[in-house]
């Protein structure tokens, strides 16, 4: 249950309850870093910038750095997912210098005013990132088990781990206002597994969401009136949504599936069709 309340965790680390939960992100960066990383980087976006009590602001910075030492790859394969939208890169970058350009000119940051610099470059002056599969802190695709439980200060969990060896070249690119792309990565498990790369929004609302029900699939599969041997054991369909960044997130492709365009489009006769088309109306709107 722990690892569903993550991005809630890590959203209060600028609260003076953040002394008590400091010590339990610690524990997670150390044993499960892979399941924390992506709640704790969106978090930072915000807190790296609104916390102003000096004890809270060096625990943050000090777990960004663990998480980075446990986590070396993770920021090139953010970049990398950006730079299939370069625009998403560009307005990004742009928010990130004016914050630090809001500082008093006193006490800016020249060490990050440097950083950001190079930052730019890297993102749109050089070639492709290229991850090397054979470094020890290769990128890992962590599924959390339902059964998560704590004793203490000890974290158990059953933890399936897939690593990635590659992936695959070709895009699928979905002809939607912000044109978001399917890739396809291959596990060392040799099966495939697709993704759908969102950039230019904010998703995590849908995580919030398909947790919820995660949860209520536990309540289901709990009680007895809802998972009975001779009826249909009811459930919820979930799918993986990980937000990576404020404007950045991956969410599990799915195969067999319609969008709600189609099957709304499908309702109307040939002459409602021929009225929404002449009149410039989509038919979600009509």
């Amino acid at each position: 249950m722990l690892f569903y309340c993550l991005h809630q965790i890590t959203a209060h680390l600028d609260k003076p309850i953040a002394l008590k939960l400091y010590p339990v992100i610690e524990q997670i960066v150390k044993l499960y870093p892979q399941s924390i990383v992506y709640p704790f980087k969106l978090s930072y976006e915000t807190l790296q910038y609104s916390i102003t009590d000096p004890i809270l602001k060096y625990n943050l910075e000090l777990i960004q750095q663990q998480l980075d030492r446990y986590t070396p790859l993770v920021n090139e394969f953010i970049e990398a997912l950006n730079q299939l939208n370069s625009q998403q890169q560009f307005d990004t970058w742009s928010k990130e210098l004016f914050h630090l350009l809001t500082n008093d000119s006193n006490t800016r940051d020249i060490d990050k005013l440097k950083a950001h610099s190079i930052k730019f470059k890297e993102i749109f002056f050089s070639d492709i990132i290229n991850l090397d599969e054979t470094n020890d802190g290769q990128l890992i695709l962590s599924n959390t088990q339902d059964n998560n439980e704590i004793d203490n200060s000890l974290l158990k969990s059953k933890i399936t781990s897939i690593r990635i060896l590659f992936i695959n070249a070709k895009l699928l690119v979905l002809h939607s206002l912000r044109l978001p792309k399917r890739i396809t990565i291959r596990g060392h498990d040799e099966n495939n597994y697709r993704f759908l790369v969102k950039a230019g929004e904010d998703i995590r609302q849908d995580q919030r969401i398909e947790a919820l029900f995660s949860i209520m699939n536990d309540l289901y599969h709990n009680d007895p009136n809802c998972n009975q041997s001779n009826s249909a054991h009811i459930a919820v369909r979930t799918y993986k949504v990980i937000p990576m960044s404020s404007k950045l997130g991956i969410i599990e492709w799915l195969d067999n599936t319609r969008p709600l365009k189609d099957l709304i489009e499908e309702s109307y006769d040939n002459n409602e069709l021929n009225i929404i088309t002449s009149q410039g109306q989509h038919s979600r709107k009509f």
